[in-house]
């Protein structure tokens, strides 16, 4: 009598190990690019906010302001230094 339904339980497991490989790889590949558009953003948002304030800091500093104090200028909307 041969029985065409049954499975040993290693190959079951074996199958589901190897979808969920394959699914943990497209899973990783999605979130590293989620994390790479987020970068990406945060640093325009960054570069925009700075070069939209950098008469401020060029005045600053012609008037003598010290580096630290335009590093922490340039710093306070996102460190919240004060």
């Amino acid at each position: 009598m041969i029985l065409t339904g049954a499975f040993f339980r290693n190959e079951v497991f074996e199958n589901m190990f190897k979808s969920n490989r394959s699914n943990n790889k497209i899973l990783y590949f999605v979130s590293g690019v989620a994390l790479l558009l987020s970068c990406m953003g945060l640093y325009g948002l960054v570069a925009y906010n700075l070069t939209r304030r950098l008469k401020e800091f060029m005045c600053g500093k012609f008037f003598g302001a010290s580096m630290f104090s335009i590093f922490r200028l340039m710093n306070n909307d996102y460190c919240g230094l004060y």
